[in-house]
């Protein structure tokens, strides 16, 4: 059974992720929505979204990570080309190996199909490309490290890797990276699980030049949104937080919409 659809509103255009369910929303009326469910990514239609919630079509348009059946796809995001990039993690319930190398990023072309472009991925999660679209912007969370690939956009491929910033050696573990954007300047936001901050990170230095400080430590994604692409809106959730934490953060698991400094905006 495929769970029913969430629906929040916005100031549009938005694109959001929710972490503790299965699902990646991208909610631009009168768009058809499409989400990721599980290991499967779908397309999902509805009469009216905003008026009538009710199914009138699911497409499975692909499975991956078949081997792993308690594999999910954690994030998502649609690159210049208009092309999904989806990755999935390992099933992080597990006690005795919560975060096994066992997930992927995957492609989806135009025709749809699904390609691999990176393996051994513990948790997938924030993906961006550069303005010029010849770098791509990574976060595999398990490694505490924001990286870059030199990418081929056209054909869909990585190249070499490196380190932008990483959070053992910036002091920030064992808080880690989550979801990330990227703005106007090719400066990143990422999403600081445990640390109740968004960092922006200026790739080009490797250093943290701004951050946002919200209300309750497990900051899970972060995006641009309002008409003018001017308003920062972040996600939290409230997983692995004590009954005491929650007591103390009653705004967990809140969405929050932070006005950025003028000048800055999503690319």
């Amino acid at each position: 059974m495929v769970p029913r659809p969430i629906f929040l509103t916005f100031s549009l255009p938005l694109i959001l992720l929710l972490w503790l369910l299965p699902y990646l929303f991208r909610w631009a009326p009168p768009i058809t929505i499409s989400f990721l469910v599980g290991r499967n990514l779908a397309l999902v239609t509805w009469p009216d979204p905003t008026k009538d919630a009710t199914v009138t079509s699911i497409s499975i348009i692909a499975s991956v990570d078949l081997p792993h059946e308690r594999n999910r796809f954690n994030d998502a995001k649609c690159d210049p080309l208009g092309r999904l990039w989806a990755g999935t993690m390992g099933d992080t319930d597990v006690p005795e190996n919560p975060f096994p190398y066992l997930g992927s990023l995957y492609l989806m072309a135009e025709n749809g199909k699904v390609t691999q472009v990176l393996d051994k991925v513990s948790i997938s999660n924030g993906l961006a490309w550069s303005e010029d679209r010849r770098t791509f912007y990574y976060v595999d969370t398990c490694e505490y490290k924001l990286e870059a690939f030199t990418c081929d956009l056209e054909k869909g491929t990585l190249g070499e890797r490196r380190t932008i910033y990483d959070y053992r050696e910036g002091g920030l573990y064992p808080a880690f990276p989550d979801g990330l954007t990227i703005d106007c300047q090719g400066r990143l936001w990422v999403a600081c699980f445990g640390a109740a901050k968004v960092h922006c990170i200026n790739p080009k230095s490797g250093k943290i030049e701004d951050s946002v400080t919200l209300p309750t430590d497990h900051i899970t994604s972060v995006t641009f949104g309002g008409r003018d692409l001017d308003e920062l809106y972040v996600t939290t959730t409230t997983k692995r937080l004590t009954k005491e934490q929650l007591a103390a953060q009653p705004s967990a698991g809140a969405v929050f919409r932070y006005c950025i400094p003028k000048g800055t905006r999503d690319q």
